[in-house]
């Protein structure tokens, strides 16, 4: 079911969960996001913006349930080439870990992945190595509150051809469990 902004915000009165409160201010502070940096359009065309809540796609025929996915469709200056793009978001209060590990697992199906948390403290014995992850897989991070939409870090493109590198790493990612404390640096080296 496509939807644009507003119908979405009507959507989520009824079927919205608590990590999605601030759901439709995240997806307008993406969409822009999106728009500024990788979509550019002729001057009397929009392009098509259309959001697909709670959305599920397949991937090496998984299925994969995606919190908000929004996908852009314009044409180009020159030639007035056709464009599409399709950008996730993975929305939770709380729960780094699992958004990250989801995010992760999901992003092969997009473009652009981000995924939606309210300002946290991360925990410096072992969240560290994710907050490193989001940054080696291109995931984007907006921080929501009650008066606060933030992106905190940029999502970056990514191509199709590092899925079974991810695969892999996400594999892995179930197996990992810290022995000591690490920093950031341990991860980055």
């Amino acid at each position: 079911m496509a939807v644009n902004l507003e119908e979405y915000r009507e959507w989520l009165k009824e079927h919205g969960n608590k990590e999605e409160a601030k759901a439709p201010e995240v997806a307008e502070r993406v969409i822009r996001y999106v728009l500024y940096h990788y979509v550019s359009t002729p001057f009397d065309e929009e392009p098509e913006i259309k959001l697909f809540p709670r959305k599920v796609l397949k991937f090496d025929g998984k299925p994969y349930e995606c919190d908000l996915v929004i996908e852009f469709r314009w044409r180009t200056f020159y030639k007035r080439q056709p464009r599409y793009m399709r950008v996730g978001i993975e929305f939770k209060e709380w729960d780094f870990i699992k958004v990250v590990s989801q995010a992760i697992d999901r992003k092969p199906l997009f473009d652009l992945m981000f995924i939606a948390t309210r300002p946290i403290i991360l925990n410096l014995s072992y969240e560290p190595y994710y907050l490193a992850l989001l940054i080696k897989h291109g995931i984007g991070w907006v921080l929501w509150d009650d008066d606060l939409i933030y992106l905190l870090l940029p999502a970056k493109k990514r191509g199709w051809e590092r899925a079974e590198e991810m695969a892999r790493e996400i594999e892995a990612l179930a197996d990992f469990t810290p022995k000591e404390p690490k920093t950031l640096m341990d991860f980055v080296r």
